[in-house]
């Protein structure tokens, strides 16, 4: 259980109207959010707050970048999101991840789940819950996730909770979770080369958005507001193997548009933060602001809650008889929406060949119709109707008003600060009657476009390589039918102080475990320059392996593999701040693994990191029972290299644990090998049908729930005289499982090697062999020995990879105590199956006694001090054991012939076991 502490304070109430529309402290709001945001405290492109850029275009939600499970690092990040978004009229989407579902007999999990709650409801900034993504894809039960949503009702009933689907399942499939969550949302990828790789619709292009948004219509059965949330560049087709692309203006807008017609109240966009989509300006700011001012923004002011669209989005569909004629649904999609005096269409065209439309049925009064955001463009209706033309891609906005309006401000210029040299831009959005004409004033005087002034007529202002002398209050005055002034003056602060650039950025490292490495970065700007690096976008500090966390070069020593990741800085002065582009260390440990675990008896192997530098951490944490522990003495397996350093104890229910490689650096193809010894101390609780021990794994690091894909797993059943071993590749289906008839019992130390091969062609052609007390001919072999056990059938491991090896303690049905030593895991069956070093012997002493007996004394570099065996041979072909020698010192033996004097010549050999 996480120990977490609240702040008292006033909270957001948002929730779900009787119309499906969200309401935001009582406030109807369509939903226009990002999946994840910025950074936190990140800048844009032009030194800007960047979530002042997003609200200033009128979105309202953002979730963080949370790639693990909640611990005391999320919820600071959280907190820092939360606080962020609070300064700037914004709202966090707040991820529950593997809090949101449990099963009926876990009590951790709800407990930790009510403390997270806890913490943040009562923020000002918190919009919404996020529950576990993909359920249904990811299988996780309905059950599991109910009783996640009631626990979170329960201790908040003041934010709605989200569900998000994966673009996969039918109707019937997905339609039980509603009962787990307020609001759906489903993941859609609809730009991509080839078209439609990601969909399972027989529609390939990007109007599958509004198919998908038809198909979650019927998922949400008229009970629940749904939203979509748009891949804004193909994540399964990144560079550098892959064809990047991205969806134009006309594309972007399509879509969105599309998604509204057919009954979206919110639209989320996924995918800014994507490091492989980043051009080298955006990287070091960690979000795709040239995709954002290109592309997505002017796309988010049409319909964002500035805009003069934002009451229509809210509205329910119009029941006015309006038809349409000249196409047929699905060509062209179109919704009317009223909100008195006006009447809207909303209309778009899908692929295909350009469409004359007519739509008829409007009412008498409806006789003029501006088109929105194509001024001065309008419409003439004629005995209720009008026509007008849509190529592919169109989106025509037509609004209908009873009579002519004077024009209001809807969002007014908002002040700035900004150092000397940067572009500072002002807006407004502006309603009425058009066109509109604008007029923007510095200090009261009317401003022309020219020297540094742009847009001095229109409804966005821009002032470039600002001086101090631009620093002035800014208003503009809207004209139509009437004129209005924007209030109040939006002012321009103009800080006189350079803000930092990064002339030398960080480098990306590839170092070896056990290595130092350093990062560095150079910057200029108005001093004092103050420096923070951050690891995967989160602050570090120094201690441990860290030093210079707040000095130009950053140094870790003595590198394992939880240091690698992404690392970046920011530097800072009183006139701003700049992100680096981040940098990568990449943490190489060369097969083979070898672990002996040699750590202090009675610690928890799980947070260990051992003289491979890779790390144990505690898996199936959420699961009741005891750690995986180390304990003293060694299991010794006979003709295998000496076992040093401690072994483990485990069995019955509890928590696991997993070795993990080195992030980002999975086994994909060929054989992996492992091998361990393995002794039964109590079968006490052991299945007749048979469990699971250990195997490997395609995940890293810990989680609450035990792993279910698990390659090359090591089975155990019980039998009347003790138990038999067995193997699977990667399925609990009983039949897959292949076992060796060998009977073992309590006590017996047991060689265990398992092998994964992967075969590429297709999702069932892996194959696993296990071998169990191998003979030792056959160690340290060129080649594996004719397997024992060979498991094809099943699924191949999911993901394709194998990232981990692990020990488990996930059922009731495992034996009560086992031991495990020697660990081994490597490409070769030589690497994992090694034999003694040869010992170094060094012969001293020669000599004749007195009664005629032959003496010599040797010493042995073996580093148990063990001695060998003495056998003599008069020919050199036959040899007789004569005895052993005896120590007379550390690492020093000496043997006496006796009976040397009846021979004429006679020759000794020494041999280990």
């Amino acid at each position: 259980m996480m120990a977490l502490a609240a702040t008292a304070q006033t909270g957001s109430v948002v929730a779900v109207d009787a119309n499906q529309v969200l309401m935001i402290n009582g406030r109807k709001v369509f939903a226009i959010g990002f999946s994840p945001g910025p950074p936190t405290y990140g800048k844009t492109s032009s030194g800007n707050d960047a979530l002042q850029e997003l609200r200033d275009a009128g979105a309202v939600l953002f979730r963080i970048t949370q790639t693990n499970n909640w611990d005391s690092q999320v919820i600071s990040d959280q907190q820092a999101a939360l606080d962020w978004a609070a300064q700037h009229g914004m709202y966090c989407w707040v991820n529950l991840r593997e809090l949101s579902r449990f099963s009926a007999t876990d009590t951790n999990t709800p407990a930790s789940l009510r403390n997270v709650v806890d913490t943040f409801r009562n923020h000002p900034a918190l919009g919404l819950w996020k529950n576990f993504d993909e359920s249904w894809w990811a299988g996780v039960s309905e059950a599991d996730l109910q009783r996640g949503y009631e626990v979170t009702k329960q201790e908040d009933a003041n934010h709605p909770v989200v569900q998000t689907h994966a673009p996969r399942g039918t109707v019937p499939d997905l339609q039980p979770y509603n009962a787990a969550a307020d609001i759906l949302a489903l993941d859609i990828y609809p730009v991509s080369i080839p078209p439609g790789a990601h969909s399972l619709l027989p529609n390939k292009e990007i109007s599958m958005v509004g198919d998908w948004t038809e198909f979650l219509s019927l998922v949400a059965a008229g009970g629940k507001e749904y939203w979509m949330i748009e891949q804004i560049a193909w994540s399964g087709v990144t560079p550098p193997s892959k064809t990047l692309i991205f969806p134009t203006y006309t594309q972007e807008r399509f879509m969105a548009y599309q998604a509204i017609i057919n009954g979206a109240r919110g639209l989320v966009y996924f995918g800014g933060n994507i490091a492989a989509t980043l051009n080298t300006q955006d990287a070091p700011l960690g979000w795709n602001w040239t995709f954002w001012n290109d592309v997505l923004k002017p796309v988010v002011q049409q319909l964002g809650d500035h805009n003069v669209l934002a009451q229509a989005l809210v509205a329910t569909n119009s029941t006015l008889p309006i038809t349409m004629s000249g196409t047929t649904a699905p060509d062209v999609e179109y919704c009317v929406r009223e909100v008195p005096p006006y009447l809207y269409i909303l209309a778009s065209k899908r692929e295909g060949t350009v469409t004359n439309v007519t739509f008829s049925g409007l009412p008498s009064w409806a006789l003029k119709g501006e088109v929105l955001y194509e001024s001065p463009r309008v419409v003439a209706a004629q005995n209720g109707q009008f026509e007008d033309v849509f190529a592919p891609f169109d989106v025509h906005v037509y609004r209908f008003s009873q009579t002519n309006q004077p024009p209001t401000i809807l969002f007014q210029p908002q002040s700035r600060t900004n150092s000397v040299g940067t572009t500072a831009s002002f807006s407004v959005t502006a309603d009425g009657t058009g066109p509109l004409t604008y007029q923007w004033r510095k200090n009261g005087f009317n401003l022309t476009d020219g020297g540094n002034v742009f847009g001095a007529g229109l409804p966005s202002l821009m002032v470039t390589n600002i001086s101090l002398s631009d620093a002035a209050g800014y208003d503009v005055v809207v004209t139509g039918f009437g004129s209005v002034t924007s209030a109040p003056t939006a002012t321009l602060s103009v800080l006189a102080s350079q803000s930092p650039t990064i002339n030398g950025q960080p480098q990306s490292r590839a170092n070896y475990a056990g290595t130092t490495v350093s990062f560095s970065v150079t910057a200029d700007g108005t001093s004092p320059l103050v420096y923070q690096w951050r690891k995967d976008g989160s602050n570090i500090v120094d201690g441990g392996v860290i030093s210079g966390a707040s000095a130009p070069t950053l140094t870790l020593t003595g590198i394992s593999s939880v240091d690698a990741g992404s690392y970046s800085v920011v530097v800072s002065n009183v006139a701003g701040s700049v992100l680096s582009i981040p940098a990568t260390l990449t943490v190489i440990y060369p097969l083979p693994f070898y672990e002996p675990f040699d750590y202090a008896a009675g610690l928890d192997l799980g947070g260990q990191i051992g003289g491979n530098y890779l790390g144990w951490s505690d898996i199936g944490t959420g699961t009741v029972g005891p750690f995986i522990i180390v304990q003293t003495n060694s299991l010794m397996v006979p003709g295998l290299m000496p076992a040093a350093g401690n072994s483990i104890r485990f069995g019955g229910l509890g928590k696991s644990v997993r070795l993990s490689m080195p992030a980002g650096m999975p086994v994909t193809s060929g054989t992996l090998y492992y091998s361990f010894a393995l002794q039964v101390l109590d079968t006490n609780g052991l299945s007749s049908a048979g469990t699971f021990l250990a195997g490997f794994n395609n995940s890293i690091g810990a989680q609450a729930n035990q792993p279910t894909v698990v390659g090359t797993r090591l089975y155990m059943r019980a039998t009347n005289d003790g138990f038999n071993l067995g193997v699977s590749k990667n399925s609990s289906v009983a039949s897959d499982w292949v076992w060796d008839p060998r009977t073992f019992t309590t006590n017996q130390v047991l060689f265990i090697v398992g092998s994964y091969t992967f075969n590429p062609a297709t999702t069932s052609d892996d194959i696993s062999k296990l071998w169990i007390n191998p003979g030792e001919a056959d160690l340290a072999a060129t080649a594996e020995p004719a397997a024992m056990l060979v498991a094809t059938n099943g699924s191949d491991i999911t993901a394709n990879q194998i990232a981990s090896f692990v020990f488990l303690q996930r059922a009731t049905t495992e034996p009560a105590a086992m031991v495990a030593d020697e660990l081994r895991i490597g490409r070769t069956w030589a690497e994992v199956t090694p034999l003694p070093p040869p010992i170094m012997v060094l012969l001293t002493g020669m000599k004749k006694l007195s009664n005629g007996a032959f003496q010599f004394a040797y010493s042995n570099s073996n580093s148990s001090g063990q001695s060998g065996s003495t056998y003599v041979s008069t020919n050199l072909t036959d040899w007789t054991p004569l005895g052993t020698a005896t120590q007379i010192s550390a690492g020093r033996f000496e043997f006496t012939d006796p009976a040397a004097t009846n021979y004429l010549r006679r020759f000794y050999q020494l041999r280990t076991p």
